[in-house]
């Protein structure tokens, strides 16, 4: 009879790890509440070695004299080529919810020549260990909360290309810079999402190998 409930207990904190571990499929990545920050830009001159031209926190082009926005966002990173040149237009491609208008962003969000050139980055937070792919156009990167770990690095202007990522969960920054005019793209695609256990979950865990060991410790005596 105690070795019957010793594997109830295995059975349970097994059930219980499984439940809040599981892995999932996913399309674009959604983020509640993320901060945004966009800078804009003339860069008379510029190349595509120029650092104003770079999705890096390092940007030096990133001043408060170039700040057009911000806010928060609320929805998935799902940004594709707009129909209009303009900020504004960009942004409401994905369907998202600003909290900060952005009706009145309508500089130019690039142009050939790397004369005109928009800088973004989003703060956000994830709950689970997310794998996926970023397809960019122009430069990414992914640093952590504080900008000062770089996580992926993909930064220089380039045609539309997927880079891959691996985040845990955590608070990340997402820097994209478009530049050297259209095409527009980023959209960080989810392809698995695994919810990492919770404290009270691997305690469950422990309980049922715990009686598993036990269980085993008797039947062998």
């Amino acid at each position: 009879m105690k070795t019957i409930l010793h594997c109830a207990t295995v059975a349970l904190g097994l059930l219980g790890f499984v439940a809040f571990a599981g892995v999932a499929n996913a399309g674009p990545l959604g983020v509640t509440g993320a901060s945004v920050t966009i800078w804009s830009y003339v860069n008379a001159g510029g190349a595509i070695s120029d650092p104003c031209e770079q999705a890096l926190a390092t940007n030096p082009c990133a001043v408060a004299g170039n700040q057009v926005y911000s806010g928060s966002y609320t929805g998935a990173i799902d940004f594709t080529n707009p129909g209009t040149n303009d900020i504004a237009s960009f942004l409401n491609t994905a369907g998202g919810t600003f909290v900060g208008s952005i009706a009145g962003l309508t500089q130019m969000l690039s142009s050939g020549g790397f004369s005109q050139s928009t800088l973004i980055n989003f703060r956000f937070t994830i709950g689970a260990h997310d794998l996926g792919t970023i397809s960019h156009d122009d430069g990414v990167s992914i640093y952590d909360a504080t900008n000062t770990t770089k996580i992926l690095d993909s930064s220089f202007p380039t045609v539309l290309i997927d880079s891959t990522f691996d985040l845990m969960p955590g608070t990340y920054n997402l820097w994209f810079a478009e530049v050297n005019g259209l095409p527009a793209d980023l959209i960080m695609d989810v392809a698995q999402s695994e919810k990492v256990p919770e404290p009270a979950t691997l305690a469950l865990l422990g309980i049922g190998l715990a009686g598993f060991g036990f269980s085993r410790r008797r039947t062998l005596n």
